[in-house]
C-alpha cells in the first residue's frame, strides 16, 4: 500500500480546495488534510502543532498573507526544512516561476492549477525517495 502523507493546503479558493481534497482522497494520498485560507493562519498552526505536515500545497495569491510572504517566513525556519512545498498556481507569468526558483530546494515543484492524478503520483514518488 502506498504511503500517505500529513498534508496542508494553503489556498483561499474553496473550489480548488474541494477539488484537490477530492483528488488526494481518491489517490489515497493524504492521511490528514488541513486547509488554511492564507499564510498567516498556516503559520499560526505550524508554530503550535506537534505533528508537522510532510507536504504543503501553497497558493501564491491570497489575502492577508500571500504565498510569497509565507515562503519568506518558511525559509528561515530550520525545524520546517523537511517539509516538501509545492506551489500551486494558475499564474503562467514567467516572473513568478523565476521568483519561485530563487527559493531553491525549499520548493519541490511549481504546479499549474488544476492538479491532475499524474502530478499527485509524481509528488508521491518524489517525497518517498
Amino acid at each position: 500500500m502506498p504511503k500517505t502523507f500529513h498534508t496542508y493546503i494553503i489556498d483561499d479558493d474553496p473550489v480548488f480546495i474541494f477539488g484537490l481534497k477530492f483528488l488526494l482522497n481518491m489517490e489515497n494520498f493524504a492521511q490528514q488534510i488541513k486547509t488554511f485560507p492564507n499564510g498567516e493562519e498556516a503559520i499560526a498552526e505550524l508554530q503550535k502543532t506537534k505533528k508537522l505536515p510532510e507536504i504543503i500545497f501553497l497558493d501564491l495569491n491570497m489575502p492577508v498573507m500571500d504565498g510569497w510572504e509565507f515562503l519568506d517566513w518558511f525559509v528561515l525556519q530550520e525545524k520546517l526544512a523537511p517539509i516538501a512545498i509545492y506551489v500551486t498556481s494558475s499564474s503562467i507569468d514567467p516572473r513568478d516561476l523565476d521568483r519561485v526558483k530563487k527559493y531553491g530546494s525549499k520548493i519541490r515543484g511549481y504546479l499549474y492549477k488544476p492538479l491532475h492524478k499524474e502530478q499527485i503520483d509524481n509528488i508521491r514518488k518524489q517525497v518517498e525517495e
